[in-house]
């Protein structure tokens, strides 16, 4: 029994979505463990764990005098850096050679991740407190705020990968 090539290719996108998930929380997540390490915290002295039910890295407080900014803004910045990058490099040329339906929703998965970083970065840096205060929330403001940019940045993945006319 064989699957279609629509339900194939459908099945691929839901791995990618679920691989694009897992990859952005443990790219993040190492930004902020090589921005640590930057900031001259010990290796041993970082805790790699759970805050809530969010994935988190942590420094001791001792280190509350360093630059935090560093250590807040890189997960976000440089997780969106990395997708931006996939998506020029990978799915931009791909849709630009053949402009199909999957190409184009490989693209939006993609770029829809890159404002939700975009999003976390800022808050994470600029208002961390905040941002921690409200994480999982739903309906906080930095939600909001963090779907808004998704939507900003999926407005430019029209512009730059127009909907492909489908064949009947």
């Amino acid at each position: 029994m064989s699957i279609s090539n629509n339900k194939r290719k459908t099945a691929y996108l839901l791995i990618y979505l679920i691989s694009v998930i897992i990859g952005t929380i443990v790219i993040h997540e190492f930004a902020h463990f090589v921005a640590a390490l930057a900031l001259g915290v010990p290796i041993n002295e970082i805790e790699v764990g759970f805050i809530g039910k969010n994935p988190g890295v942590t420094i001791p407080d001792r280190f509350i005098n360093a630059p935090l900014g560093i250590f807040h803004y890189s997960g976000g910045f440089f997780t969106a850096l990395v997708l931006i990058f996939v998506y020029f490099l990978i799915w931009y040329r791909k849709f630009r050679i053949h402009p199909s339906f999957f190409n184009w929703a490989y693209g939006a998965i993609t770029i829809l991740f890159v404002g939700l970083q975009l999003g976390q970065g800022y808050l994470e840096g600029k208002f961390h407190a905040a941002y921690m205060f409200y994480a999982g929330s739903v309906f906080s403001v930095t939600s909001i705020f963090t779907w808004g940019v998704c939507a900003f940045v999926v407005c430019f993945h029209f512009l730059f990968f127009p909907i492909p006319k489908t064949k009947k």
